[in-house]
């Protein structure tokens, strides 16, 4: 048998009178003890194409092993540099979709046309690596169709010859990159508006109900919740449908039921982190907090509820609705009015529990979703405050609903 492919996969014993014809997929599934005669049948085995729809398997450059999950034992493809830079266009300028805090993210095209985006982490932070490694190992966990898919992962080391003071050296170069499902809309952060532009009403559910999905689905993980850390518009991405998809695990963490996380360092987005993290704790009702703050937004494009808008609860609410029930009365031929007026209340209310400066206040995910799907009732509450005590939660908690910078 003549194989052109670099590695031969498997092999099978077969008897001299085989043919092409003869053979199956269940010959080469037993293991056998001793091939019997040498076999030449003139088939040749071409390699397979590098750019499918499932990652090409490349040797690791870590340890001389991949990434992989203790619990499941599954096993993420490993990625070479030179092909990303192959479907990247040497990291075009632009190609390039968003950047953030740990990187840039471009557009790759794989050989039959796939869209995908690589994500490719500044290395000058030393936080970069971690977080890598970190984002990698959560992600190989997670199918969900509220949460963006990993495709593949590159970790390579390569030593450069530099000239430093005359001398020639040799230096360390390790490049730390992600290859994730591309998302066409973007970042949900664009789309933030009020009642009056943007988004229709259907689709502002849609993103809410999706996201909400998403977060349920990271928080009752079998092995402990996962608290994401850094939900925000800006990690919301949307597809073609604008479906939305959780992205940007980097800051995220397997959460111990038994103890509080506490931790010295605060990462994460102002105005979308609760008063507790400034104190350094950190348990699932961060996320909580997140998402009422991004329910908020997306319902009525306001970033600074309720600090600049000195109203109570209920005032706040009924002027949010009246402003969609304008909107809405001057669709032609609307006939869902009051439908979509009590679904947007209850998504105000749902968005107002969220961002409870006491976490124990805030609602599980199981029951957001119970009270988005009208499961639950939810009992009304004061829930404003007067300017003197709004005032004071800015001062002591910079993080707070709602403030950003």
């Amino acid at each position: 048998m003549e194989c052109k492919d670099k590695f031969l996969v498997r092999s099978a014993a077969l008897k001299d009178d085989t043919t092409i014809k003869g053979l199956n997929r269940k010959m080469f599934e037993i293991d056998p003890a001793y091939v019997v005669d040498c076999v030449k049948l003139g088939v040749v085995l071409k390699p397979r194409p590098q750019e499918t729809d499932v990652m090409v398997f490349r040797p690791p450059t870590r340890d001389g092993v991949d990434i992989q999950l203790q619990d499941t034992g599954s096993t993420l493809h490993h990625m070479t540099l030179q092909h990303l830079k192959e479907i990247t266009n040497n990291f075009s300028n632009e190609g390039i979709l968003g950047r953030g805090g740990f990187g840039v993210v471009y557009k790759g095209v794989l050989g039959n046309g796939k869209i995908v985006a690589v994500k490719k982490l500044v290395q000058s932070m030393s936080s970069s690596q971690e977080q890598f490694e970190n984002e990698v190992t959560i992600l190989m966990k997670l199918k969900h169709p509220n949460i963006v898919q990993l495709l593949g992962y590159c970790y390579e080391t390569q030593h450069l010859r530099n000239i430093h003071k005359g001398k020639s050296i040799f230096a360390e170069n390790t490049e730390c990159l992600l290859c994730l499902e591309c998302l066409p809309k973007g970042s949900l952060e664009k789309y933030i508006s009020g009642a009056s532009s943007g988004l229709d009403w259907p689709t502002r559910y849609r993103i809410i109900e999706g996201i909400s999905y998403g977060l349920q689905y990271l928080h009752e993980q079998v092995n402990g919740p996962i608290i994401h850390s850094d939900l925000k518009p800006g990690n919301i991405l949307l597809d073609e449908n604008m479906i939305p998809k959780i992205t940007d695990f980097g800051l995220s963490r397997q959460y111990d039921r038994k103890q509080t996380v506490h931790t010295e360092k605060t990462s994460g987005t102002l105005g979308y982190m609760p008063p507790e993290y400034l104190r350094g704790i950190i348990t699932p009702m961060f996320d909580i907090y997140s998402l009422g703050v991004i329910i908020m937004e997306v319902i009525t494009g306001h970033r600074d509820y309720p600090y600049e808008i000195k109203k109570s609860s209920a005032e706040f609410i009924e002027l949010e609705l009246q402003k969609w029930r304008n909107v809405l009365e001057n669709v032609p031929g609307y006939t869902l009015l009051e439908t979509d007026c009590q679904q947007i209340k209850r998504c105000i209310q749902i968005g107002l529990i969220c961002v409870n400066p006491e976490r124990a206040k805030r609602p599980t995910m199981k029951k957001l979703i119970d009270m988005l799907e009208g499961l639950e009732i939810i009992k009304p509450r004061n829930q404003g405050r007067s300017p003197s005590v709004a005032k004071e939660i800015v001062t002591t908690s910079i993080g707070s609903a709602f403030l950003h910078v």
